[in-house]
Parts: structure tokens; C-alpha cells; sequence
């Protein structure tokens, strides 16, 4: 039974789909991380975006395209080409995301540190920053420092101050009396804000949408080429088989292949105690945007290798014939009027048809007792 399996031409479907979800998986494991990295933005407005767009525009392209298929009666070739085209397009927009970003705080502080081999040392040499962790402010006057011990500022008494007094609801910590700082000496996150970033993460949200979209039209079609391509007998085993082979060989290993995409972006690596290694704590935004798109869009467009190798076996393949079938049985139900006239027709011809032999003795032996009684 396997080997029948591996023996369909457009079974090649499943390596599409083992491309496409090599990528995804990875991708979006990471993607809050890329974004907050990327756009300087907080994780519950990036959570919120990430269900808002991308689950509702992937579900949106799924009834699309269960629509298109039903509309069109997309057969074969057709529902083939129609899969290509959407990953294709999918693919196009994750080369247009390489072009989307901002200059933030993060990168800031990278080429901060390339220029002083990443020793960050603070103005005010008694405050001792060399074991303090990263967390970039900025003055008013958009001055980047490391953290705020690097900016010099008292992190105890009535000069640190939790939260901002006046926009409590914002929950900005502020430092004041910060001697690094310029102007007022008072330093936050909420300096370090470049309102250019708001704009190019509500284009890459844009482009991650049409993409979502796009790539839940090829839903539909891609899963009933697969059963399909089989007969019915084996539809139950190559579905199971190919979810199996997606888990294994796709899902598992592709946030590890995703994770070594980043370190390879990663400017330094903190230690502690001693030599041991922590997270990467500044990473190259710019080689890091680039490579991670470029990487993504191009496994999809190797995807589309697989996808016309289906195209070229797919002639022929009927996806829509049960629908048909049913859809001329529920049409001739929905006509109650030609049912009856046939019904009565049919009855008509009942009583009018001659009568056979046994029945023609009956007949006459009724008559000749109706006779015999008058």
C-alpha cells in the first residue's frame, strides 16, 4: 500500500506543502521576537496584530478558496496552477517585507557597540554598569545608552521613579538626575520611540495579511489533490502518512533551522559567571531583515518546483465529480412539479397497459359472478 502511495505522480503535492510548512513553522516561531526586535514594538501589541491579521487573513483565504473551487469547478491542472500561483505570490511578498524596516534603539546600540568592541562604559566611573543587564533608554534629546546605569543615573531613592507620575497609564519607567543624559537629565524608553517604525509595521502587517490570505487559498485546493491523486481505499492512510511525514521532518526541526538563521545575525553574546553564554542580546537588524526574507522566499520559491512537477501529472484529475453528481441530484429534487406530472404519467400507464393472462381470468370470473347475481 505504501508503495502505491509513492508511486502517484502529484504526490509531489506533499513536498510543496513539506517546503511551505519548513518555512512557516520556523518563521512564525520567531516572528514576535523579529518584531520586537525589528519595529521596537511591546509583545501584547505584537500578540495582537500576529491573531488579528495573520489568523483571521489565513482563514479568510481558506473560504476563498473552498469558494473558488466550487464556483469554478477548478479541475486537474487548473486547481494545480491555482496553488502555484498563490505560493508564488505569497513568495513575492516576503521579498518585499526584506525592504521593510526602521532604524530603532536596538540597532542603535549594535553599532554602538561595533564601534567601541562592545565595552559600554557610562560617563560616571564609580556607578559600576559592567554587570548591568541591557535595557535601552534614551534623553530627550534621542541620546541611545546601554541602560540606565549607563546613562548615569541613580536607580534607588526618590530620583528612580517606577513609573512616570503624569502618564501612569502608560507604564514607562523613568529615571531622573542621570548625569550622562543631556537636557533635563531624565532618561526613558519612551525617548528611544522613532515614529517611523509605527508606519513600516503597518506595511509589513499589510504584506503579512495579502500573504496569510493568499496562502490559505491554496488551502483547499493542495488538500484535494492530495486525496485525489489516491484511490479511496488508501485516501485515510496517505493522509495520515503525509500529516506524519510533515510533523517529523518539517514541523520539529524547522524552529531549530529558524534559531541558527538568528544566531548568525547575533552581534554579541553576553557572559556570565565566568565563560558561560547567554542569549544574544544585539543583533545586526539589517543583515538579520534581509536574510531571514530572503531565506523564507526562496524556500518557497523551490516549493514551486514541486508544485509544477504537479501541474505537468495533474491532467485529467477530477476534484469536483462527486460534487457534480450531487449537485444534479439535489437539482432534480428541487423540482416537485416534473416529479409529480411523472409520477401521475407512470400511474396512468399502470391502469392503461393491457391486463396479462392471469389477470384477464380474474377479470372474467368476477364478471361472470356479477352476472349470476342479478
Amino acid at each position: 500500500m505504501m508503495w502505491e502511495l509513492f508511486q502517484v505522480p502529484t504526490r509531489d503535492q506533499s513536498s510543496a506543502e513539506f517546503s511551505t510548512l519548513w518555512t512557516l513553522k520556523g518563521f512564525f516561531v520567531f516572528l514576535s521576537k523579529y518584531l520586537q526586535l525589528q519595529f521596537d514594538m511591546p509583545q501584547h501589541k505584537i500578540q495582537q496584530y500576529v491573531a488579528l491579521v495573520g489568523i483571521v487573513g489565513f482563514a479568510c483565504g481558506v473560504a476563498c478558496g473552498s469558494f473558488t473551487m466550487r464556483k469554478f469547478r477548478l479541475d486537474g491542472r487548473k486547481a494545480a496552477m491555482w496553488v502555484a500561483a498563490c505560493s508564488l505570490f505569497a513568495a513575492c511578498l516576503s521579498f518585499a517585507n526584506a525592504n521593510v524596516g526602521c532604524k530603532n534603539v536596538i540597532g542603535e546600540i549594535g553599532q554602538q557597540g561595533l564601534r567601541t568592541n562592545f565595552t559600554f562604559n557610562s560617563c560616571d566611573k564609580s556607578c559600576g554598569c559592567d554587570e548591568a543587564p541591557l535595557y535601552p533608554v534614551c534623553d530627550s534629546l534621542g541620546n541611545a545608552f546601554y541602560s540606565p546605569c549607563h546613562a548615569g543615573c541613580p536607580l534607588e531613592g526618590k530620583l528612580f521613579n517606577v513609573y512616570h507620575q503624569q502618564e501612569a497609564a502608560s507604564m514607562t519607567p523613568v529615571f531622573a538626575n542621570c548625569s550622562c543624559a543631556a537636557g533635563d537629565h531624565v532618561v526613558s524608553r519612551e525617548n528611544c520611540h522613532n515614529p517611523d517604525c509605527d508606519t513600516k509595521f503597518s506595511i509589513f502587517f499589510a504584506f503579512q495579511a495579502i500573504g496569510a490570505f493568499f496562502g490559505g487559498m491554496a488551502v483547499v485546493p493542495g488538500m484535494l489533490i492530495i486525496l485525489r491523486s489516491v484511490k479511496p481505499e488508501h485516501r485515510s492512510v496517505s493522509l495520515g502518512f503525509n500529516g506524519f511525514v510533515v510533523s517529523l521532518f518539517a514541523t520539529l526541526p524547522s524552529p531549530v533551522f529558524w534559531g541558527k538563521i538568528y544566531d548568525m545575525s547575533c552581534l554579541h553574546w553576553p557572559r556570565f559567571c565566568g565563560d558561560r553564554t547567554g542569549a544574544c542580546q544585539l543583533y545586526d537588524l539589517d543583515e538579520l531583515r534581509v536574510r531571514t526574507h530572503l531565506i523564507y522566499g526562496t524556500i518557497r520559491i523551490i516549493s514551486l518546483l514541486s508544485d509544477i512537477w504537479v501541474i505537468y501529472w495533474a491532467k485529467g484529475l477530477k476534484l469536483m465529480d462527486d460534487t457534480v453528481k450531487e449537485d444534479e441530484s439535489d437539482s432534480a429534487d428541487s423540482k416537485p412539479g416534473v416529479d409529480e406530472g411523472e409520477r401521475k404519467v407512470s400511474i396512468g400507464r399502470k391502469h392503461s397497459r393491457k391486463p396479462t393472462l392471469p389477470e384477464a381470468e380474474i377479470i372474467a370470473f368476477e364478471e361472470e359472478g356479477h352476472n349470476r347475481t342479478l
